[in-house]
């Protein structure tokens, strides 16, 4: 799990900080299937509460995420 569902939150900025290595994320089930590549030094802006989980494509990324509230 990279980030907990949490009702209070508003959004959750996602940052992929690997200069090489894409992740793969979505739902509690991600796989590389059904699963969004976030490419290496990518990051993505989600509008969610739900939880969000993440998958290394190769390697051991090291991915970073901020929470917005209202």
């Amino acid at each position: 799990t990279l980030v907990a569902a949490r009702a209070t939150r508003r959004s959750v900025s996602i940052f992929n900080t690997d200069a090489t290595n894409g992740v793969y994320i979505g739902p509690a089930t991600v796989t590389s299937g059904n699963g969004m590549l976030l490419p290496a030094r990518g990051s993505i802006s989600i509008d969610t509460t739900a939880l969000i989980q993440c998958l290394a494509a190769a390697g051991s990324p090291v991915v970073t995420f901020l929470e917005s509230y209202d």
